[in-house]
């Protein structure tokens, strides 16, 4: 059967970067490729600032991925291999924890027939993901829900028994006061208020988002010109009409660094093999200058799954 291998690939930022708590942190990739003799493999490849390249192996097969803010361990909810060429979800959100590998499943989700994408808050007490409850089609409700960690309790932000197309929200990013989640609403970017339940669209033809660490700014793909498929803007958080160009051509990913000093992107490089096209770029949000990571050149896979991880986990 046809296997995959999913790596992140990390490295510094940029020289500019080396401060104490950015120089700390490599941006990084999921990365998919075929093993030998067909076996999956997991691991993730991490560049730091100095030294060699070194791999932490990761026992899941992920589906839905996100990046801890702390660097120290990744979120996703996984697939269970069930024979050639077949796989299911495997119930429920997993923890992984890089420094050592150990995996531990988050509480309180067996009434959930799917979950959707998630974000986790900076201090990893909040998960906060779409998803729908039952184990029928339609199902009996579905919405954006928060769960609280470790203990798994649940609350619904939002929910609807309209189910029939899934969620019809997509959770991207969370806030760092944890008071709003920025999703996907009717193909729409939009803020919603967790307490409240209330939205807010963000106008103008955007895709893809997410909030600064530092709390200030959005950071969103504006799309619709022919010329520039998809650029990155960035948008104050206390005027949502208020916006910064920083340009791009086809840009498809908005990460911060924990810093909030740096954007990451996923760039398409054509020379590289079709399984492993992508190469890594940072954005200083300052300056607006664009910087090429090298070595993630043809090293950086093809899942556009790109986040920061800490460079002194133990190798």
């Amino acid at each position: 059967m046809h296997m995959i291998t999913v790596a992140v690939v990390a490295m510094l930022a940029a020289p500019a970067a080396r401060s104490a708590e950015s120089a700390s942190f490599s941006p990084a990739a999921l990365v998919s490729r075929q093993a030998a003799g067909n076996q999956a493999e997991f691991f993730i490849a991490v560049f730091p600032p100095t030294g060699k390249e070194f791999k932490i192996s990761l026992p899941l097969i992920p589906r839905w991925f996100a990046y801890a803010p702390s660097g120290r361990s990744v979120y996703e909810t996984a697939l269970k291999e069930t024979g050639p060429r077949s796989f299911t979800d495997e119930p429920g959100i997993f923890k992984i924890e890089l420094d050592p590998v150990r995996v531990s499943t988050i509480a309180g989700l067996d009434a959930f027939g799917s979950i959707g994408p998630f974000a986790v808050s900076q201090d990893e007490d909040l998960v906060v993901s779409g998803g729908s409850k039952g184990n029928s089609y339609p199902a009996n409700s579905c919405g954006v829900y928060e769960i609280r960690l470790p203990a798994g309790d649940i609350r619904a932000a939002i929910e609807t028994s309209d189910c029939r197309a899934g969620s019809p929200w997509r959770v991207l990013s969370l806030s760092p006061e944890k008071t709003e989640a920025l999703i996907s609403a009717n193909r729409s970017l939009a803020l919603l208020e967790l307490a409240k339940g209330s939205i807010t669209k963000i106008e103008g033809q955007l895709s893809g988002g997410s909030f600064s660490p530092d709390g200030k700014w959005i950071a969103a793909l504006q799309i619709g010109d022919p010329k520039a498929p998809s650029k990155t803007v960035l948008i104050d958080r206390t005027n949502l009409a208020r916006r910064r160009d920083l340009g791009g051509i086809d840009d498809s990913e908005v990460v911060w660094s924990p810093d909030s000093r740096y954007l990451l992107h996923a760039v398409y490089r054509p020379a590289c093999p079709s399984q492993n096209p992508l190469a890594l770029e940072t954005l200083e949000v300052q300056t607006g200058n664009r910087s090429l990571i090298r070595d993630s050149i043809c090293n950086s896979g093809s899942s556009r799954q790109i986040g920061w991880i800490r460079s002194d986990i133990k190798r």
